[in-house]
């Protein structure tokens, strides 16, 4: 039971560490988009593909309204692009703002095909990491494995009988049982 706990805490540390809270000055837009994989331009720069996660700061201005507008487009594979005439993101909250593909535009063939494309690529990537994972937890029971049979081997010279000893290493510390 004490493996899972860590192993759980091992997985999420990660996730809960990256979480840094807000200023009061600041605001965060997630700019999504369907389909999946548009580029997203922020005052005439690239800021990445959908989903991405743009933090603003907001200026004198900002504050006295209370939102943020930024000038934010999206453009697909197809070239197809539509931009936020109306968002508006309140100060100091965390807000996502999907752009939908116009649906009078051709290219939609294109669009999805690179959505797929994008998700089946992000799919090995996950494959990869769970097995890159997997690996490391197997050497590190191979390596626990090894580091008891020395210590069996230890035990049983010192005592001149049989003796085993079981020990899981935690971080800086380990829990031996011997028996």
């Amino acid at each position: 039971m004490m493996k899972a706990k860590h192993l759980i805490f091992i997985i999420c540390a990660p996730i809960i560490g990256c979480a840094t809270p807000l200023k009061s000055n600041e605001t965060l837009i997630t700019f999504d988009s369907i389909p999946k994989g548009a580029m997203i331009y922020s005052n005439g720069k690239a800021i990445g593909m959908a989903p991405v996660t743009m933090k603003y700061t907001a200026s004198v201005l900002h504050m006295q309204s209370g939102y943020i507008s930024p000038d934010v487009v999206s453009v697909w594979a197809s070239g197809t692009k539509s931009n936020t005439d109306r968002i508006r993101a309140p100060i100091g909250k965390s807000v996502t703002y999907t752009f939908s593909r116009p649906s009078d535009t051709p290219g939609l063939d294109v669009d999805m095909a690179f959505e797929m494309r994008m998700l089946e690529k992000k799919n090995d990537e996950q494959r990869r990491n769970s097995q890159a994972y997997i690996n490391a937890m197997r050497e590190m029971q191979r390596s626990q494995q090894e580091q008891n049979r020395t210590i069996n081997e230890i035990m049983n010279n010192y005592n001149n009988k049989p003796v085993r000893t079981d020990c899981y290493f935690y971080g800086n510390s380990a829990n031996c049982t011997s028996r």
